[in-house]
């Protein structure tokens, strides 16, 4: 309940960037991680648009041998997810920037398990989400899978996906509302040079945060 109430004052407070007035249910997180199997121990998991920490928490309950790498935007968000998961590391910043983050951290590519976004995209400016899904496709390996869910899957036909396949669509009722998981694959054949411009530190200082999802 304490994180329904929390989710909705942050919709409230910034609708476009939190993009659901609930948190997401125990089922559609449970469909979002049978989407990545099979991985090897050891691998990364690397989660964007964490929340409240909804498929954190079955992401380390489920996958205990594989790290997470959980990328948060809204502030509010990433100390609770700090406070409730010591194990996992929290980046507090865009989405966009996930290839930086991640060359951070040491996170190498080829040790990319996999990659799920909670992230409200549609909601989200057109040059905005093609930057984010060009992120993606830049740190996820060759026939490695990105799993994102949406309410609205019909608007997903026209949006382009550089260097990601669409595999297969699937409901998860048990959610509210109800929601789609999108599973996308990167493929061999779709596999560009898709290096996004590389920023300086200061990009991701306090004063572009405006810019940020």
């Amino acid at each position: 309940m304490r994180d329904t109430l929390s989710f909705f004052h942050e919709f409230v407070r910034n609708p476009t960037a939190t993009g659901a007035i609930a948190p997401s249910s125990r089922q559609l997180a449970l469909a979002m991680v049978e989407a990545l199997r099979p991985m090897q121990s050891g691998h990364v998991l690397v989660e964007l648009g964490a929340g409240t920490g909804s498929f954190t928490r079955i992401l380390r309950h489920t996958l205990p041998e594989n790290p997470v790498v959980a990328c948060e935007f809204n502030q509010v968000f990433a100390r609770l997810l700090r406070r409730r998961h010591p194990d996992v590391e929290v980046i507090e910043g865009c989405a966009s920037e996930i290839a930086v983050q991640l060359g951070r951290l040491s996170v190498e590519r080829d040790r990319i398990a996999g990659i799920i976004s909670g992230l409200p995209l549609l909601s989200l400016p057109e040059h905005k989400v093609r930057d984010i899904l060009l992120a993606i496709a830049e740190v996820l390996p060759v026939n490695r899978s990105f799993v994102q869910f949406t309410y609205l899957p019909w608007l997903w036909r026209d949006l382009e996906t550089p260097g990601l396949e669409l595999e297969y669509r699937r409901w998860v009722w048990r959610n509210l509302p109800p929601a789609t998981l999108l599973v996308f694959r990167k493929s061999a054949d779709r596999d560009p040079i898709l290096a996004c411009p590389s920023r300086p530190d200061d990009a991701l200082a306090e004063g572009s945060r405006q810019q940020c999802y």
